[in-house]
């Protein structure tokens, strides 16, 4: 006897649906009850579901009143897109008594396979994580560019270098990739369609692209307003250049959009306050800007531009 329970769905920020559920199977044939009891994950994307794929599973023994019982399934989608899932591994002492409810499981999808659970009850401060020292890159360099596809680490440029280096996190090793063609400085990159787009050097104004997969670059649009140390970051499909500042290190307040369909760069409203080296995210398609340097002082300024009005506005303490 045997059947699928207790389905949790959840969708990513591509419209595709995550579904986690589990799997029992009851062995009555014998004196010794058997429970066979599984977690499964799969995918929709667009009209078509994606194999079950096992992550977890457990063979217990029923004895008198007493078994192993997964419980409380629960699932998340990182930002790239991986699943993580967590549940609890209850002592089941008759049908309504748990016992030891505190042992809780986490796994999560690297990229390419499944981590192996991890019992995460005993662990005091779950979200105290600590630094490991990892394998060195091939070369030191500073100002560097990087973007992250399939769960590779690609790390370009910088020191006015071509290089480029992918990082395995799985294997922590680092593979020699192909240079760029340009170079990149002082500048930075985004990720659209597993592409990476590195903009900013100060004496090559092109954006460069990178396909992993065919291990190859192109060249394409020069920036408008070349600059060094802008702050880079994408919203729908769509790259943008926030400031920056000249070879002086005069702060600029230019904001520019490019368009990888067209190849074309666009400029766009003014940010409020110029500024080079500031510290960009987006949250719900804003992009947030802080601080950075003015004229010659540190600011702690915070602006938030919308890219579908294309206008700025400031956040206060």
């Amino acid at each position: 006897n045997g059947g699928h329970e207790t389905p949790v769905v959840t969708t990513d920020k591509y419209g595709n649906v995550h579904m986690v559920y589990k799997y029992v199977q009851y062995d009555t044939s014998n004196d010794i009850q058997v429970i066979k009891q599984e977690i499964l994950y799969k995918k929709l994307v667009g009209t078509s579901w994606s194999n079950p794929t096992t992550v977890y599973s457990l063979l217990t023994q029923k004895t008198g009143k007493d078994c192993h019982y997964i419980d409380d399934l629960s699932i998340a989608i990182d930002s790239y897109g991986y699943p993580h899932i967590a549940w609890t591994d209850c002592l089941l002492q008759g049908p309504f008594t748990y016992l030891n409810q505190n042992d809780i499981y986490y796994t999560y999808f690297n990229g390419s396979t499944w981590t192996t659970p991890q019992n995460i009850s005993s662990i005091t401060q779950p979200l105290d994580f600590t630094w490991t020292a990892k394998a060195n890159m091939p070369e030191a360099t500073r100002e560097a560019a990087s973007g992250v596809v399939n769960g590779k680490i690609y790390v370009f440029g910088g020191n006015y270098r071509m290089s480029n280096y992918e990082y395995d996190p799985i294997n922590n090793t680092w593979t020699k990739k192909a240079d760029l063609p340009l170079g990149i400085d002082e500048g930075g990159a985004a990720v659209i369609n597993n592409k990476i787009y590195a903009i900013g050097d100060p004496f090559y104004n092109n954006i460069q692209v990178y396909d992993p997969v065919n291990d190859s670059w192109t060249t394409g649009a020069k920036i408008s307003t070349p600059r060094r140390f802008m702050g880079i970051a994408t919203v729908n499909g769509r790259i943008y250049a926030i400031g920056g500042g000249d070879g002086s290190l005069t702060p600029f307040d230019t904001v520019e959009e490019y368009n990888p369909t067209t190849d074309s760069w666009t400029t766009k409203k003014s940010m409020p306050t110029a500024r080079y080296s500031s510290a960009v995210a987006v949250v719900n398609n804003r992009i947030y800007v802080f601080g950075g340097h003015g004229n010659n002082y540190s600011l702690d300024t915070v602006e938030v531009y919308d890219p579908s009005t294309d206008n700025w506005s400031t956040k206060t303490s």
